[in-house]
């Protein structure tokens, strides 16, 4: 039986110390360039909330698919999906300053914006204090999840009890319909609303497949550095770095099919209302990012994930894993950043500050979580069957 892990090496803990010391350094920053420039502030602190709580929901939603489906894949990513789940507590406190700059990031919160009919035919929804209520809301529906969940796996630790497995996928299937009626709705608070009158069914479904894609590649990084710690070592073989790689393919696949069916609805309908938002999205330089997405978000890595051999390495997935993370950055800053500047691309140094004090935190959290219980779940009947058969090639 696995016991709790000794995760932490020397230079895990120095890793821990260096991100919570950036962390808070880089949020000491924005904090002090809010009463200098709050506009610029709240700007680039919701581009890097939206990233690192995609990265927590991410986590969440392939934690509990992994419930519903079983496998073997899940044995050893399990505990870095619910380590990323349960920054969402932290991610909640963390959305805390947007509300004190709502009326900075979304023309519906201003004051005369009712005087627009499109707004106020969605004035019942698009209201300061229901705002408010609702992301409270989300947050807790979401940590409540991560949190059972992870209780109920830390005490399937104890004892092998099928009733308790039970129990977790019987959490996971509402979760998993929960999760993608809030994020639905979160999805529009956060960033559709920066122009209310811009709409799109597809907008949600995107912005989920984003975070799931997000949350695999970063498990492929971390399950690569983590690779050779045992018990880990005996289930992060070549076949499940294969099956992660997988996964990404697809992922990848389907982000672009939904992209490209927004685009071509709205390219279609050609609406007052719709057409705009690609319109300045595609001009003044934010075309590039465009391209950029279409050649190293989709071509690029959909192209090298058809190796297999690529795939069954973890060093090479770990590499295009960084290269998908990277994208991921540059894609929300596309759909978020043209609402603030729609006249030309603009970069601004905080953006990267308040990445890294968001990050820096985040990262803090996961660590703390991932080193509270064993890397491998005991009483895992894929992880029993999977020990079984590398005893039995050791003796042979």
């Amino acid at each position: 039986m696995t016991t709790r892990s000794q995760l932490f090496s020397p230079q895990f803990a120095r890793v821990q110390r260096i991100a919570l010391v950036v962390g808070a350094v880089a949020l000491l920053i924005c904090l002090i360039y809010a009463f200098l420039n709050g506009t610029q502030f709240f700007q680039s602190y919701l581009y890097a909330f939206v990233f690192w709580v995609g990265l927590s929901l991410g986590s969440l939603i392939w934690l509990m698919i992994q419930h519903l489906t079983g496998g073997r894949w899940p044995v050893p990513t399990r505990r870095i999906f619910e380590a990323g789940a349960m920054t969402l507590p932290l991610m909640g406190v963390l959305f805390i300053p947007l509300l004190f700059g709502l009326t900075v990031l979304y023309p519906w919160a201003r004051a005369g914006a009712q005087n627009d009919p499109i707004i106020a035919a969605k004035g019942l929804y698009l209201t300061t204090g229901f705002f408010i209520v609702r992301q409270i809301i989300y947050f807790v529906i979401w940590s409540t999840l991560a949190i059972v969940l992870n209780r109920m796996s830390a005490r399937l630790d104890t004892r092998d009890d099928p009733a308790l497995r039970r129990r977790m996928e019987w959490v996971s299937g509402p979760g998993v319909v929960i999760y993608v009626l809030t994020m639905t709705f979160a999805a529009i608070d956060w960033s559709m609303s920066l122009e209310p009158d811009f709409y799109s069914s597809m907008y949600a479904v995107i912005y989920m497949i984003g975070q799931g894609l997000n949350a695999l590649a970063f498990t492929a990084i971390v399950l690569h550095l983590l690779r050779n710690r045992e018990p880990l070592a005996t289930y992060a073989t070549p076949p499940r770095f294969h099956d992660i790689g997988s996964l990404t393919f697809a992922m990848i696949v389907f982000w672009t099919y939904t992209s490209f069916s927004q685009y071509l609805i709205i390219w279609s309908s050609n609406t007052a209302e719709l057409a705009p938002w690609y319109a300045e999205h595609g001009s003044n330089g934010w075309q590039y990012f465009a391209i950029a997405l279409i050649v190293f978000q989709f071509f690029t890595p959909f192209f090298i994930l058809l190796s297999r051999k690529v795939k069954r390495s973890s060093y090479y997935l770990s590499i295009i894993a960084g290269f998908i993370i990277f994208m991921r950055l540059v894609d929300i800053f596309w759909v978020i950043m043209p609402s603030f500047h729609p006249e030309s691309v603009y970069v601004h140094p905080l953006d990267i500050i308040a990445l890294l004090g968001i990050g820096g935190v985040w990262l803090t959290a996961f660590l703390w979580a991932l080193g509270r219980k064993p890397l491998v779940p005991n009483n895992v009947p894929a992880a029993q069957r999977m020990q079984q058969q590398a005893a039995h090639g050791h003796s042979s």
